[in-house]
């Protein structure tokens, strides 16, 4: 998989040889790559995130089954184990309640020098596009519905991965407060051209799991559908 393009370093060397290049700046995009500082945003931002802890490798080297007892401790109910700066869910686990972290761990220290441990959420998952920047506007709400029960990189790469469905079948209100959410990550950090920002309920209330600031653009992508979908609408309204 190719490195530098999500967290800013791209953005730097095209900025020092001063070329131009569309998409969100050197700060967003390592901000957000940054799983543990993009939850201490979104925290101090009063932007809805799960509970987390963040892990070094010089941490779990030194000490590794105090920490697998810390987590097992402070998750009881399970947890998602993964990579702090990588995308498209490379490296991560999604363990059960009482589950062994261990192994999870050694995988996303394979991928990272630090690593992300995040209170499990099991409600629908939500994603929601927004483009602009200085009045950025949401795109329509996409729900994701993964057979094999979360959507990892096999899910979201894979011809049959998940069902994605767009519009999402939720309530207006509902779907406002979600683009809401989407429009605020996405001037919290500043982010420009296009973003997506992925959610899971949590009961009734829509959690933030991250937001990227390079989302996939294949023909199986979300955004792309969401746009045509945006601009079908637009056309029906000017013609109706």
């Amino acid at each position: 998989m190719a490195r530098g393009g999500e967290d800013g370093t791209i953005q730097g060397f095209l900025e020092t040889l001063e070329v131009p290049y569309v998409g969100s700046g050197v700060l967003a995009s390592s901000l957000t790559m940054d799983k543990a500082r993009c939850k201490l945003f979104l925290r101090a931002s009063h932007l809805p995130t799960a509970d987390w802890v963040s892990v070094s490798q010089a941490e779990w080297d030194g000490r590794a089954g105090e920490i697998c007892g810390q987590i097992l401790d402070q998750f009881p109910a399970g947890c998602v184990i993964k990579p702090n700066n990588q995308g498209s869910s490379v490296g991560m686990s999604v363990l059960e309640g009482g589950e062994h972290p261990e192994s999870a761990m050694d995988q996303a220290f394979g991928h990272s020098r630090e690593v992300l441990v995040e209170r499990r959420i099991t409600g629908r998952e939500f994603t929601c596009g927004v483009f602009g920047r200085e009045n950025p506007e949401a795109l329509p709400v996409t729900e994701i519905r993964v057979a094999g029960g979360f959507f990892d990189y096999e899910a979201k790469y894979q011809p049959g991965g998940a069902e994605e469905i767009t519009p999402a079948d939720i309530s207006e209100s509902l779907a406002r407060e979600i683009q809401s959410l989407a429009v605020r990550a996405h001037k919290t950090f500043g982010c420009s051209a296009i973003t997506r920002t992925d959610f899971m309920m949590d009961g009734d209330q829509p959690v933030i799991l991250e937001i990227n600031t390079i989302p996939g653009m294949t023909r199986m992508s979300l955004i792309p559908r969401a746009v045509l979908l945006r601009e079908s609408s637009s056309n029906r309204s000017s013609t109706g």
